[in-house]
């Protein structure tokens, strides 16, 4: 069964649904041949634009327990973390944390 109702649709990414509290948007495309995917896209901005204030903030604050080091968006927290988590890879998640590429997920300086 075919979900694309205009052939010139096939091929090209097309938007599903919209979630406006969680800012998340769904796609998905369809070949010629009836596969099909989908693919999800989560604007980070509010959250890298916090973090990156809370890092500047951090210049000079003392590290202890309960302090927050990262805030991460849930697609990234649950394709990322979770796994690493439930494996019990405590090692994994302080390099991720610590990798320069994640840098905007971190709320403090220094390393994990």
């Amino acid at each position: 069964m075919m979900i694309v109702d205009d052939p010139r649709d096939y091929d090209k990414w097309i938007p599903l649904a919209y979630d406006a509290a969680l800012k998340r948007k769904l796609w998905f495309h369809e070949t010629r041949e009836g596969v099909v995917s989908f693919h999800t896209e989560v604007d980070v901005t509010d959250i890298v634009e916090t973090n990156k204030a809370a890092f500047n903030d951090s210049e000079n604050k003392r590290w202890g327990d309960g302090k927050v080091v990262a805030s991460i968006d849930l697609p990234t927290y649950f394709n990322k973390i979770v796994p690493a988590k439930l494996n019990g890879d405590d090692a994994y998640i302080k390099r991720w944390l610590n990798d320069s590429d994640n840098r905007a997920y971190r709320t403090r300086k220094g390393t994990i």
